[in-house]
């Protein structure tokens, strides 16, 4: 006969309690069989990877909760969907239909010898979600699963200067991505593509919904333009800055090297358009 002890009724006893999350993660009717699944909740949370030749998945051990479930697999976008955990239940097909991203293909080079640069660490800044990738030995690389529109990537290499760059996701054409030797004196300070302005804080409710100038570098296109500090940006490109989250805002800013942006200025009550040129900037006014 079988003896239970204390602890072994009490496990028992949270076994009972707890739910099962399941379900199949397809791609145009065909089982995705790699993916990574992310629960959240206020009062549970968990990340695994699920390989699955079938693209089924299980996640045991579910407390009573109410959240999200979140799918990310490499050339996809990310998918989402409520899910609802009552007290020690299971609850079943929780099925997905992942929809293909768009992609960036490129090359990292050096910029002084004009050589390519392998294992350089590619990765979305404005998505963390999106794998990071490392350049072939050709220098190559390819990021996928991505939404239409503007990203801010990011390239990393040791002995290299870290380059930011906006670029545009879906136009097809592949991207050459230049690094910097890092020397002794500069050490390693990112780079990055932009007209060199740095904002004190949004500008309060009654003035508007721009960004006031602090900073402007002194190499800058923002400073060359016109710009002084102090001033308001109330639009970039046409788009204005409380439309849109911060950092979609900053990244109509930001953009390839020798590229115009048209920046909307408020001065002493004024507002005009000024054209900054981008240029590649290592923060140092």
């Amino acid at each position: 006969m079988l003896r239970f002890g204390a602890a072994d009724r009490a496990r028992l006893l949270l076994l009972a309690r707890e739910g099962t999350l399941s379900g199949r993660v397809l791609a145009q009717g065909a089982p995705v069989t790699s993916f990574r699944l992310r629960v959240q909740s206020v009062t549970f949370s968990t990340e695994l990877q699920v390989s699955s030749p079938d693209g089924r998945y299980l996640i045991a051990g579910v407390p009573r909760m109410s959240g999200d479930l979140e799918v990310v697999a490499p050339g996809f976008l990310l998918a989402r969907e409520s899910v609802v955990v009552p007290r020690g239940e299971a609850v079943t097909d929780v099925d997905f239909g992942l929809e293909r991203g768009s992609s960036i293909a490129g090359w990292v080079f050096d910029q002084d010898t004009a050589l390519p640069l392998g294992r350089a660490w590619v990765s979305v800044r404005s998505n963390p979600d999106v794998m990071p990738v490392r350049s072939d030995a050709l220098g190559r690389f390819l990021l996928d699963g991505l939404k239409p529109g503007r990203v801010e990537v990011s390239v990393d290499r040791s002995g290299y200067r870290t380059r930011e760059v906006v670029l545009g996701v879906g136009s097809g054409d592949p991207v050459r991505i230049g690094l910097t030797p890092a020397t002794r004196s500069s050490g390693e300070s990112p780079e990055y593509e932009g007209v060199g302005m740095q904002f004190e804080s949004r500008a309060s409710p009654d003035e508007g919904l721009g960004y006031r100038v602090s900073a402007l570098h002194r190499e800058g296109g923002a400073r060359v333009a016109g710009v002084e500090v102090g001033d308001e940006i109330l639009a970039a490109e046409g788009v204005l800055a409380g439309s849109v989250p911060t950092d979609e805002f900053l990244r109509q800013i930001k953009g390839t090297e020798g590229t115009v942006v048209t920046l909307t200025v408020r001065r002493a009550g004024r507002v005009f358009d000024l054209h900054a040129v981008r240029r590649r900037l290592r923060w140092d006014p």
